[in-house]
């Protein structure tokens, strides 16, 4: 029992920017970190998997207004197809696609949303069943040269 408690899901959220078909984007990686304390590695503890889903929102820095609210979006995992609740393992991160070439990703809402050259915020929660855990960037929109970088 007193075990339990060391192999809990631990989950970390990191974004960062990646060339997709040609294309930068920017995405929330979500792990499940591995146990890493030897002793507890010798006892044969490890993470449970966890069962997650996730929302992300977008404000217009520069504007100060909020592009795509709180939608709940599908994970990307190695296993399976995208779907809004997975099980994260140890031995693979999910992902969250949040914007590609100037669009966001809002796939239950009724259409992928363009942007304009800017700074903008993205907000992801990742739900678990112990706690909610939130992370945010702040991002960098180019139009002209076709960019996204993060800001600062």
């Amino acid at each position: 029992m007193a075990l339990s408690i060391w192999n809990r899901p631990k989950i970390s959220l990191l974004f960062e920017i990646q060339e997709l078909d040609h294309s930068p984007t920017l995405l929330c990686r979500i792990s499940n970190q591995p146990v890493t304390n030897q002793f507890l590695k010798i006892m044969g503890v490890y993470r449970r998997e966890a069962e997650i889903s996730a929302i992300y929102s977008i404000e217009n820095v520069d504007k100060a207004e909020i592009i795509v609210g709180d939608v709940i979006c599908d994970i990307y995992t190695a296993y399976d197809q995208p779907k809004i609740n997975v099980m994260l393992r140890c031995i693979s991160p999910a992902q969250i696609k949040i914007v590609e070439a100037y669009r966001t990703f809002a796939p239950h809402q009724p259409k992928n949303i363009d942007l304009s050259s800017g700074k903008y915020r993205a907000f992801v929660t990742v739900i678990t069943p112990e706690k909610p855990i939130e992370s945010s960037c702040e991002f960098i929109v180019n139009t002209e040269s076709h960019t996204i970088k993060f800001a600062g």
